[in-house]
C-alpha cells in the first residue's frame, strides 16, 4: 500500500515538473507537500510564482485516487473520472445549469431537426477526448508560449463574432488573479469552447448583453476569458477542471489565497446567472469587506505614520536649522570675542612697547646745557596745550628733540614737529639728523606737535 502511494506521488511529481519546468525535485516535492500533493493547486501556485512572483491560488487537499472507470462516452462520467484522478474541490460552490435554457417553439423545432448532427459532433468530440484520456492520461499542458497573445486573440475573435465589446481583461490568467487579489475584487473566469452547441447562444444572449455588462460594473467584478483551444486556455481549463460548457468560475481572495467560490457548468440563462452570482456575492462579499476594511485600516495607519514621520522630520529639520543658526551665532560671537581679545592683546603689546620706547628715549636724552650762551631754547606745545621747555646744545641732533616729546606722558601716538613761521614740518632723517643748529631756527624756537593722521 505504501509502495503504491509512493508510486502515485512520483507520478504526480513527474507531471508537476513537466508542466512547470521546475528541475529541482526537492523544491517541487516541498511545494506539492504544502498542498497535500494536490496537483492542481501546486501547479497553479508554481505558475503564479513564475508570472507574478507570488502564490495566489489554493485548492483543497487532494482526495485518494479512485479506480479508473470503464470507457464511456458520457461527458458527466468523463468529468468524474477527471476530477477523481486529480482531486475533488469540496470547498467550491458548484452550480450546474445544463438544460436550463428557455426556448421558443421555433427554436425547439429547429433543435430537433439538427439533433442528429449535434449528436454526431458531440459523440466524435467525446470519443476523441476519451481516446486522449486513455492513451495520454492526465497530462498537464505545458506553459503557454505567449499567454497574453492567446487572451488578446480570443477577445478580438469574440468582438468580431458577436459585435460586442465585452469588458474582458487583456492579461494572462496569472495577472488577472493578481489584479483581483490586489484590488480585492471578484474575478469571473469564462472558458470559451467555440465548438460547443450552447456557446454561440450563451455568448450572444448572456455575455454580450448590456444587462450583463451593467451587472459587472455594479458589482465591481473583473471578467477574464480565454479559448480552451489555446495554450493559455488549456492551462486554465486543466486548473479549473470544467466538464461542461459554457463554463464560468467565480474566484475571490480568501485568507491569503485566491479561491474558487462558484462554478457554472452548462448553459445558464442571464436572469438565473445574475441571480446566482448575487447569491454567491452576498455569501462571500463579507470576507472581502473585512479584507478591504483591514487593508484600508493598514493604509490609514501607514498614512498616519507617514504624516507623523513627515511632521517629525519637519520638526527635526526645524530644530536642526535652529541649532545651526544658534551655532553660527555662537561661532560669530566666539570669533568676535577672539578678535576683541587679539586686538586688546595687540594694544597691550603696543602700549608696553610704547612705554619701553618712551623710557628708552627718555634715557638717551643728552644732558641739558648749563650755559645759556650757546644753548638753543625750545618751547614745544602739545595738542592738549601742554608746554614743554628745554635747552639743547647746537650740536645735538633733531632726534633728541623728538625723544623729548616722545617721552612725555601725554604723548601716546606717532607725531611730527611743525614750525609756525614759516609753517613746515621738522623731520628727522634716517640717522637722526640734522643737528639743531643746522635747522636755523634761532636761539629760541616755538614748535607744535601734530599727530600723524595716516
Amino acid at each position: 500500500m505504501a509502495d503504491e502511494e509512493e508510486n502515485d506521488r512520483e507520478s504526480i511529481l513527474a507531471h508537476f515538473q513537466e508542466v512547470t519546468g521546475m528541475t529541482d525535485s526537492d523544491q517541487s516535492r516541498r511545494l506539492l507537500e504544502t498542498h497535500n500533493w494536490n496537483l492542481e493547486s501546486s501547479v497553479q501556485d508554481a505558475i503564479a510564482i513564475q508570472e507574478t512572483g507570488q502564490p495566489v491560488f489554493t485548492m483543497p487537499p487532494m482526495q485518494p485516487f479512485p479506480s479508473p472507470p470503464p470507457p464511456a462516452i458520457s461527458s458527466e462520467l468523463r468529468s468524474r473520472s477527471r476530477g477523481g484522478a486529480l482531486g475533488g474541490v469540496e470547498d467550491e460552490r458548484v452550480l450546474r445549469a445544463g438544460g436550463s435554457r428557455t426556448t421558443g417553439w421555433w427554436e425547439w423545432l429547429m433543435g430537433w431537426a439538427f439533433f442528429p448532427v449535434r449528436l454526431i459532433i458531440s459523440t466524435i468530440n467525446e470519443l476523441t477526448q476519451l481516446i486522449l484520456q486513455l492513451f495520454l492520461g492526465n497530462r498537464l499542458p505545458g506553459p503557454a508560449a505567449d499567454p497574453l497573445r492567446d487572451v488578446s486573440e480570443f477577445i478580438a475573435q469574440f468582438q468580431r463574432d458577436y459585435n460586442s465589446n465585452v469588458p474582458f481583461m487583456d492579461s494572462s490568467y496569472g495577472d488577472a488573479l493578481e489584479v483581483a487579489k490586489k484590488e480585492l475584487k471578484f474575478l469571473l473566469v469564462y472558458l470559451h469552447s467555440a465548438g460547443h452547441e450552447d456557446t454561440p447562444t450563451f455568448c450572444r444572449e448572456v455575455l454580450a448583453s448590456e444587462e450583463f455588462h451593467l451587472f459587472l460594473i455594479a458589482k465591481n467584478i473583473l471578467l477574464f476569458g480565454v479559448d480552451v483551444n489555446s495554450e493559455e486556455g488549456a492551462r486554465v481549463s486543466y486548473i479549473l477542471r470544467e466538464s461542461r460548457y459554457p463554463f464560468l468560475s467565480l474566484i475571490m481572495l480568501r485568507g491569503s489565497r485566491m479561491t474558487v467560490v462558484g462554478r457554472f457548468e452548462g448553459y445558464t440563462a442571464l436572469p438565473s446567472l445574475i441571480d446566482r452570482l448575487n447569491q454567491l456575492i452576498m455569501i462571500n462579499e463579507p470576507e472581502l469587506i473585512v479584507l478591504r476594511t483591514e487593508r484600508e485600516q493598514r493604509t490609514l495607519d501607514q498614512q498616519i505614520r507617514r504624516e507623523q514621520e513627515e511632521e517629525y522630520l519637519k520638526s527635526l529639520q526645524a530644530d536642526q536649522e535652529k541649532a545651526r543658526k544658534r551655532e553660527e551665532e555662537q561661532q560669530r560671537a566666539r570669533e568676535k570675542e577672539e578678535r576683541e581679545r587679539m586686538r586688546e592683546m595687540e594694544e597691550e603689546k603696543n602700549r608696553k612697547q610704547f612705554l619701553l620706547e618712551k623710557e628708552m628715549r627718555r634715557n638717551r636724552l643728552p644732558p641739558e646745557p648749563v650755559s645759556d650762551s650757546d644753548a638753543i631754547h625750545f618751547v614745544i606745545r602739545l595738542p592738549n596745550s601742554t608746554r614743554l621747555e628745554r635747552k639743547f646744545s647746537p650740536s645735538d641732533l633733531l632726534q633728541s628733540l623728538y625723544d623729548l616729546v616722545y617721552s612725555h606722558e601725554d604723548i601716546n601716538e606717532r607725531f611730527v614737529l611743525v614750525s609756525n613761521y614759516p609753517r613746515q614740518e621738522v623731520v628727522c632723517n634716517e640717522d637722526g639728523g640734522p643737528s639743531l643748529d643746522a635747522l636755523n631756527l634761532g636761539k629760541k624756537c616755538l614748535l607744535f606737535v601734530q599727530y600723524n593722521t595716516d
